[in-house]
């Protein structure tokens, strides 16, 4: 995670992850070109099928922070 947009990125990676759909939300975001900003994770997960509403949900909890926090901590040591 290198900035805001790369931990948005993750968040709605971990969303896509959370409904067995990753794989197919990574392919959606390697296709996409332009910015990547919340419009741009909405529609990619869209094409990749997740239940957007759910997955903006869950990106935003602090389940995923605690997670991401965990992941930066484990980074550091």
């Amino acid at each position: 995670i290198l900035g805001p947009t790369s931990e948005t990125a993750v968040r709605w990676a971990m969303a896509a992850h959370k409904q067995d759909k990753y794989f197919a939300f990574h392919s959606a975001m390697m296709e996409h070109t332009g910015q990547i900003d919340d419009a741009a994770l909405r529609e990619v997960a869209k094409t990749a099928g997740l239940d957007v509403d759910e997955a903006a949900k869950y990106a935003d909890s602090s389940d995923v922070t605690m997670q991401i926090e965990k992941n930066r901590n484990l980074g550091k040591e």
